[in-house]
């Protein structure tokens, strides 16, 4: 949703009296935001014509959201932006994990010159039968000069047990989900804009799965060109549809040409996404993980979406010496003609 705020400085008399640079536009609050969602994901065995997929839920328990707001500035000056970076889990921790709806946060900056700069980052989290989905969103707006850039990551931890039953030395399929929720983009020809990043990584190094950004120049979609046929896209019905049991992956698939052609139909002359779009990605032939990182996952899948955006308010030229001086004439001429006047009888 597009959020649209407006405000304005007043200028004071003494500001006036001695302003020799111009006068500042009246300052206006525009907005972009992106909103995406996903599932647990699913796995199989490239081993065998007879595997199916199935899911692994050992993730969830530790499953974070991250937020984080890499640029932040006002007037040319970077503002606080606490608690920004910071982690908080998915679900409600306990003997049956529950949904939550997210802590997020909501921060304002303000510059030294009167500027402002916005961002928050909300979202929740469900817990279903089959299917553990969360889905979040973040925004950014400001008025006046100002830059602005949020991101909120999704990753999913992959654990060595997760493997437990699988030949070291075989390769594995992955089937993970994500939802583009929403999108908006400000108009006036600002620095705006939106995408969503997924990827997977392991202690080999990251490979960028799909990479989708919609700015002031249009949409640009960038599927990994690395894995060739190893990487499938698939269209599906909705934001929950599971593969579990299923040899094949569900949805319809997408070449990479269709899949280009689905997100920038999508994205109106204004930069929003007109509606939801639910996806599917498979990626085949992957490598065993065993190498540890950080957290002590063995590999993470990790969804993100972001957003950004950067405005300079140009000052308003004061009327040229040629104006001013006519002014002064006029108004000199006008004391002279009241002076002049007769008063009115009493």
């Amino acid at each position: 949703m597009k959020r649209i705020h407006s405000s304005f400085r007043r200028a004071s008399p003494v500001a006036l009296a001695f302003a020799c640079c111009g006068v500042f536009a009246p300052m206006s609050v525009l907005a972009a935001g992106a909103g995406a969602a996903s599932g647990n994901w699913w796995y199989k065995s490239d081993e065998g014509s007879s595997s199916v997929w199935f899911g692994s839920f050992t993730w969830a328990s530790t499953a974070n959201i991250n937020w984080a707001v890499s640029k932040f500035t006002a007037d040319g000056v970077a503002q606080p932006t606490a608690p920004v970076p910071f982690s908080e889990t998915k679900y409600v921790p306990g003997g049956l994990l529950t949904g939550k709806v997210f802590t997020g946060y909501n921060i304002t900056g303000t510059g030294p010159s009167g500027s402002k700069v916005y961002s928050t980052g909300a979202g929740s989290s469900k817990v279903g039968a089959f299917f553990y989905s969360a889905n979040w969103n973040v925004t950014v707006s400001g008025g006046g000069t100002y830059g602005v850039r949020a991101d909120a990551n999704d990753p999913w931890p992959m654990v060595a047990s997760d493997f437990a039953t699988f030949d070291p030395a075989s390769t594995y399929s992955l089937y993970l989900p994500l939802s583009m929720n929403s999108g908006q983009r400000s108009a006036g020809g600002l620095d705006s804009g939106y995408g969503y990043d997924v990827s997977y990584t392991t202690s080999l190094g990251t490979l960028d799965l799909l990479s989708v950004q919609v700015d002031q120049t249009g949409v640009t979609v960038t599927p990994n060109s690395s894995l060739g046929s190893r990487l499938k896209f698939y269209q599906e019905t909705g934001p929950e549809v599971s593969p579990d049991g299923m040899s094949t992956a569900p949805g319809t698939l997408l070449t990479t040409a269709q899949l280009v052609s689905l997100i920038t139909s999508d994205v109106a002359s204004d930069g929003s996404l007109t509606s939801p779009l639910d996806l599917g990605i498979e990626v085949d032939g992957l490598a065993i993980p065993t190498g540890l990182l950080a957290d002590g996952s063995v590999a993470s899948i990790s969804d993100d979406a972001f957003a950004f955006e950067d405005a300079v308010t140009a000052p308003v030229p004061e009327p040229g010496g040629a104006t001013l001086a006519a002014l002064g004439v006029l108004a000199l001429v006008r004391r002279l003609r009241r002076a002049g006047r007769p008063e009115a009888a009493a």
